[in-house]
């Protein structure tokens, strides 16, 4: 608005400044197309807007006269404008089929995140020709974002999995994260199986998305499942103590706490022909615990899954290398978990 009332000025007699203007400056154009000042003329204008036209037109022609001379030339105008509207992938591939792969993905626990796995996916760079592909950041709202790059030809891939909500224990809403990512593997690399390494809380994200899309055929198969410190049935200081909880001949636990009464009521949900290691710690201390997790806790995952997994076994881990975070940390632990994953040697 302030540009349009200084313009207004110059009918006045004053530029934008409010100085007048001399009276000449403010002669029209005649018929004729030329300002007139006193008996003098000057084609100053006419010919700036000529050379303006003329410039305009050669613009034109440069442009349109490789496409009229070839019709079937790209439009690089479309094909930048398009480029810059496509959704940014921070994950990448030369060929997005990896349905001949077995991905492993590494699952932290409660109030974890990298450093959780970190070790063990290490270990298995050094010593099992395995290779850290993607890592994957699933947000609150269940958003699935993946960073890294996928190689055609990796050996055994390793994706990490990281929850930004790390304390989040509505299972019901975890099994629907670990959902859309399995998904989004599917559909971006074609995956069919893949096996899963978890500690702590990752293991009851797993176990209830299993019990919830287990038996869907159209979604990627589990394979093989590892559980480190699995809090299948209690946690100490929350629902268990010391002691409180065992395992009985029947391989029952004597309690038995909300979640793996829910576990053991979908079972029949769970996928068949499932491979099944179990690695928990006892400190020896007296506790028959981790520290979190009661052996007995961790152990009666065996009477879930009994009749379903097509093999089954438990590794303990005794002393102060059993503590419950120093599971994910222990070379012994990380050395039998790529053994059951992928053979010894």
């Amino acid at each position: 608005m302030k540009q349009g009332a200084r313009d207004m000025h110059h009918g006045d007699g004053h530029d934008d400044n409010g100085r007048p203007v001399p009276a000449h400056a403010m002669d029209l154009p005649d018929a004729a197309g030329k300002a007139t000042v006193g008996k003098r003329s000057y084609r100053g204008p006419a010919i700036i807007v000529f050379a303006l036209i003329a410039i305009v037109a050669l613009a034109l022609v440069a442009i349109l006269l490789p496409r009229l001379s070839n019709p079937h030339a790209p439009d690089l105008t479309s094909a930048k404008a398009s480029a810059s509207t496509q959704p940014r992938q921070s994950a990448t591939t030369d060929d997005q089929d990896r349905s001949d792969s077995v991905a492993t993905l590494y699952l932290h626990g409660y109030n974890g995140g990298k450093v959780s796995t970190d070790s063990m996916i290490e270990y298995a760079e050094k010593h099992e020709d395995a290779t850290k592909v993607l890592t994957v950041t699933i947000s609150s709202q269940g958003d699935v974002k993946l960073t890294g790059t996928w190689p055609k030809h990796t050996k055994r891939p390793l994706i990490q999995v990281l929850f930004e909500d790390n304390t989040n224990v509505d299972y019901g809403v975890t099994s629907e994260w670990v959902h859309s990512l399995i998904v989004t593997l599917q559909q971006r690399y074609h995956i069919r199986r893949y096996n899963t390494v978890a500690h702590s809380m990752g293991n009851l994200v797993m176990m209830y998305y299993e019990m919830q899309y287990g038996q869907d055929t159209s979604l990627p198969k589990l394979e093989k499942q590892v559980n480190i410190a699995g809090n299948f049935d209690g946690i100490v200081g929350v629902d268990d103590s010391p002691n409180m909880n065992t395992i009985q001949a029947d391989g029952s636990p004597t309690y038995r706490n909300q979640h793996f009464n829910y576990l053991l009521a979908h079972k029949n949900n769970y996928p068949d022909g499932v491979e099944v290691l179990n690695i928990f710690g006892n400190l020896d201390d007296g506790t028959n615990s981790d520290n979190n997790i009661s052996t007995a806790s961790a152990r009666s995952l065996n009477y879930i899954l009994k009749g379903k997994a097509a093999s089954y076994r438990e590794i303990e881990v005794h002393g102060k290398m059993g503590q419950h975070s120093k599971l994910h940390e222990n070379p012994k632990v990380s050395d039998e978990i790529d053994a059951f994953l992928w053979g010894r040697g």
